[in-house]
């Protein structure tokens, strides 16, 4: 491991035991100082923090579009079942940001949607969004793609671990909102607040003695999904592109900044539950620590199959055959095509390699040998000069 690494990782541990700490013993003092429903700064993350998670879906399923062979009937089929993943994708991204703008999220009566059937205009919005992003993808270069391709694979794996470790979480935790509780309601009654380390296991949810109805109008059924944060792990996802750097050198010296970038973001979104009245501390620790791990694990799984594509039975060979395509070491390629004569000292050099690659696309016909002086007569004779 990286000496960079492993003080990233020291900082980041010390970092996450110091903020539990607090937590543990300020998570309802905290978010009484900055609880506060009509904060713009709440709304806006409040709105666009957990969209960095759904847009994966749609982005990764345009990447693996236009990866697949489309020249086998495998590849025709695959094709058509992540143009299906794309259009899934970008429709539940709409249907997110759409149940924001329209109060569909909220209790009817209170901010409730002026429009009906709003699904309608979510599939309206998504079937024009999908060919445009196949579209993109199609036309990006054969090379970028195939460098791409592990990108995506980085960013299903990490959400679909990050979502299925919140989803779980919250399921057990059962904790209930601070906007669900009567002191996050302008009121002074604390109980139903429950701390981190005690999970609900249900119970809390199944009695809601202490359930307040939110005076910004939030449905019942979100009330007891405070542990961990979804929208801060959906945040962390934005981590997932410090791997661009290592597939495309030109953004290498960018790398820096594309961390810097991802951490405050997803700090701001963290910080903005809490000012939401949706989360506790220790809700938004948790939840951007298992964003963060889970991207570290889908790059990390993404990397070994990349690790793997030069050799003859590795994995990401497999993965791209069963994709349609075809993955072919340049070193291969080259074998196959002809034999490279080696040096007395068993090494290859650039030249020989170069008139190797070159060497199928002549003909095998015999060169032309012009003479200079015949060539000097058929000029005098009228006749074309051969250029050499």
């Amino acid at each position: 491991m990286k000496k960079k690494t492993i003080i990233g990782v020291s900082v980041g541990a010390v970092a996450f035991v110091a903020l539990l700490l607090v937590a543990t013993f300020y998570d309802l003092q905290i978010n009484v100082a900055l609880g506060n429903k009509d904060s713009v700064f709440g709304q806006v993350f409040r709105l666009f923090g957990e969209l960095t998670g759904w847009i994966i879906v749609p982005i990764a399923g345009a990447i693996l579009f236009a990866a697949v062979n489309k020249d086998t009937k495998l590849g025709r089929v695959l094709a058509v079942a992540w143009a299906v993943i794309t259009f899934v994708g970008w429709l539940l991204s709409i249907k997110y940001i759409m149940d924001e703008f329209t109060g569909d999220s909220y209790i009817d009566g209170i901010y409730g949607s002026p429009y009906s059937m709003t699904i309608i205009y979510d599939v309206i919005f998504a079937l024009a969004a999908t060919p445009l992003t196949l579209f993109i993808a199609a036309k990006a270069k054969k090379e970028t793609i195939e460098k791409l391709v592990y990108f995506a694979i980085a960013m299903l794996i990490a959400l679909a671990l990050s979502q299925l470790v919140v989803t779980v979480m919250k399921n057990i935790w059962t904790r209930q909102r601070f906007r669900n509780l009567g002191i996050g309601n302008g009121g002074d009654d604390s109980r139903g607040f429950t701390p981190w380390y005690v999970p609900g296991l249900g119970k809390n949810k199944a009695a809601h003695t202490y359930y307040v109805e939110d005076v910004a109008g939030m449905r019942f059924e979100d009330a007891y999904k405070s542990f961990p944060s979804g929208h801060t792990a959906g945040a962390a996802m934005s981590l997932v592109i410090v791997m661009l750097p290592d597939l495309f050198k030109k953004l290498k010296k960018f790398k820096p900044l594309f961390i810097v970038v991802a951490v405050l973001y997803t700090v701001a979104v963290a910080i903005s539950r809490i000012v939401n009245r949706a989360h506790y501390l220790s809700d938004v620790l948790f939840g951007g620590t298992i964003g963060f791990l889970s991207v570290w694990a889908g790059i990390a799984i993404a990397n070994a199959l990349k690790g793997g594509a030069d050799k003859k039975d590795g994995a990401l060979r497999k993965f791209m055959k069963f994709l349609g395509g075809e993955v072919t070491p340049v070193a291969e390629a080259v074998s196959a095509q002809t034999e490279v004569p080696a040096e007395d000292n068993g090494e290859t050099t650039e030249e020989q390699v170069s008139e190797a690659v070159t060497l199928p696309l002549l003909t095998e016909e015999k060169p032309v040998v012009v003479d200079v002086h015949e060539a000097e007569e058929s000029k005098s004779d009228g006749m074309p000069a051969v250029e050499e």
